[in-house]
């Protein structure tokens, strides 16, 4: 990763970002000094303008490196981090030379952030650009200034729906919403660039054509203190209902944007833009969402074995399978059933170093896909393959090992299982539901089976421990009304100690239950809870010593399977 820096005869300097290999540029601390070192002369002795843009009309920036950020560990470094960048992005907007964001494909984070603190910004009018601020993705806010000047530059509604999602925006959008100013035909970015610098240093306006009118309404809710202090409530309402409360990121995003809405001095607002981060990366939430995100990414490396050398090798390397057959694929894997046993349901064979594709059902996100094998013999290439395929599909890889093992429909029935046993012990099949959704589960355990329908469960009720166990003899028997048992809290920690208990039963059956994809089913195989970080976030929230108590309990009045080994 570098930042390049090119002199024009004509008095204009371009920063332009490269990638390394297929990676895109990232803001490495090289590159940050480069750019510190850049600004210095600028400053020094003023150029006729400065462009920054990528490689080649390539991606743009993606960001800061997450190892760099895992190597974060207290809340003076992380707020020391942030103050360092913020200001050297505030010495960018004070340059007295006009300064161009000239971005192309991708431009996330970090790079977000340094377009907004240029004079000027243009895009590449391609459907391969692509703004965001993902950074609510891996429990934190923007740290560079982000929440402070994209609500100045596109105002405050644009701004929440930005970084509350972290969803991209293409060029047409950012160029409705004013995030910005021009649009360059594919091939011409650089030359458009250029004529925009022209029009800052003769006085003329960036943008070319006015931004769209606001409605009244719309008028009312950004233009007036009143209507921006309601956008902002609401969207803390709805925040703490997907949240309840135990995810702080949304809620500190939705303070710091109201200090730009409401015109608080910009320094004030960095400030306290540092301070969040500091809290927020020093906190628990961000730390296991960052350690989910370099799991995940690992699962898309290569991991096949050379069958000649048995070296670790990418043996689908270079693959690049034709669209029709990808799209073909996806087609096939959404509506194709599952087989609980691939020979006996479907004829597939089962012989050894079969490779096998199989969908999994309403997980989030719905196209996931178990990649599975029989017999000890690993089919040369096949994994590989396959993660090639489904990645080209637009679809998640799980990794199995085993074609007679199902861990998404195991996971699945086990929390079945568990509404099943807390409706025989006298709760409402709605208020399980309820609450465990308020909880953050994406389907309650009731609500999940009327999606899956009679096909899938009668395929669950051929798993082993698919039953609601029985009361044993002597155990303690449930009243009949299980709201004077135990509280709702008491509900969630039962569900999340038993599905838990399923995961690390599961996690037995691999070597690297990461390293094979059980990651991914952790995560995303119930549909929530993300923000905690699936099970295992779970699982450490609530705390070892409550889930051993419940399980204990459980095992008590059922025994298997709430036994721990």
């Amino acid at each position: 990763m570098s930042l390049e820096t090119i002199r024009n005869p004509d008095g204009l300097i371009e920063a332009v970002f490269h990638g390394e290999g297929r990676r895109p540029p990232l803001l490495t601390a090289g590159v940050l000094a480069a750019i510190e070192e850049l600004v210095a002369a600028a400053e020094s002795k003023p150029p006729a303008g400065l462009i920054f843009r990528a490689d080649g009309e390539g991606d743009f920036q993606a960001g800061v490196n997450l190892e760099a950020m895992a190597e974060v560990r207290t809340a003076e470094e992380a707020r020391a981090a942030s103050r360092t960048v913020q200001l050297l992005y505030e010495r960018i907007a004070c340059l007295s030379c006009p300064v161009v964001a000239a971005v192309s494909g991708r431009c996330l984070g970090g790079g977000t952030e340094l377009i907004l603190a240029c004079h000027a910004r243009l895009a590449t009018d391609d459907t391969s650009t692509a703004i965001a601020l993902p950074e609510i993705n891996l429990g934190l806010i923007p740290g560079y200034g982000g929440t402070q000047r994209l609500p100045r530059i596109v105002g405050q509604q644009a701004a929440l729906n930005m970084i509350l999602t972290g969803n991209p925006v293409g060029a047409r959008k950012a160029l409705e919403t004013g995030l910005v100013d021009r649009l360059a035909p594919p091939g011409q970015l650089r030359e458009t660039a250029t004529e925009l610098v022209h029009d800052l240093q003769a006085g003329r306006a960036a943008r070319l054509e006015p931004r769209p009118r606001l409605t009244p309404t719309d008028w009312m809710l950004e233009r007036t203190r009143r209507g921006r202090r309601l956008v902002r409530e609401r969207y803390a309402r709805v925040t703490r209902r997907r949240t309840g409360g135990h995810y702080p990121a949304p809620e500190m995003a939705i303070e710091a944007i109201g200090l730009a809405a409401e015109k608080t001095p910009l320094e004030r607002g960095l400030e306290r833009e540092a301070e969040m981060i500091a809290e927020l990366m020093a906190g628990e939430v961000h730390p296991h969402l960052l350690g989910l995100l370099r799991a995940r990414q690992a699962l898309r490396r290569p991991r096949g074995t050379d069958p000649e050398s048995g070296e670790p090798s990418d043996l689908a390397a270079g693959f690049d399978p034709p669209a029709e057959l990808t799209a073909s694929l996806r087609r096939i894997m959404e509506t194709a059933p599952w087989p609980a046993e691939a020979d006996r349901r479907t004829g597939l064979p089962a012989r050894p170093g079969c490779g096998v594709l199989r969908r999994l059902p309403r997980a989030l996100p719905p196209t996931t896909v178990e990649i599975a094998w029989a017999g000890d013999g690993e089919p040369a290439g096949f994994p590989d393959t396959a993660r090639h395929l489904i990645a080209a599909a637009g679809m998640t890889p799980l990794f199995t090992r085993s074609i007679d093992t199902s861990p998404g429909l195991a996971l699945l029935a086990a929390y079945l299982r568990e509404g099943d046993r807390l409706w025989s012990e006298g709760w409402e099949k709605d208020r399980v539901d309820e609450i465990l959704q308020a909880w953050g589960m994406k389907y309650g355990p009731f609500a999940l089976a009327e999606a899956l329908g009679e096909p899938w469960l009668a395929q669950l009720d051929d798993l082993p421990q698919r039953p609601v166990p029985e009361p044993l003899e002597g155990g303690t028997a449930p009243t009949g009304n299980r709201a004077t048992d135990k509280n709702e809290a008491g509900l969630i920690e039962e569900v999340i100690a038993a599905l838990w208990l399923e995961m690390e039963r599961l996690h037995g059956q691999v070597a690297e239950p990461v390293a094979e994809g059980w990651l991914v089913l952790d995560v995303f195989v119930l549909g929530g809870p993300a923000f905690r970080g699936g099970l295992a976030g779970a699982a450490r929230l609530l705390g070892r010593a409550s889930l051993t108590a419940r399980l204990d309990e459980l095992a008590r009045r059922y025994g298997a399977p709430y036994c721990r080994n």
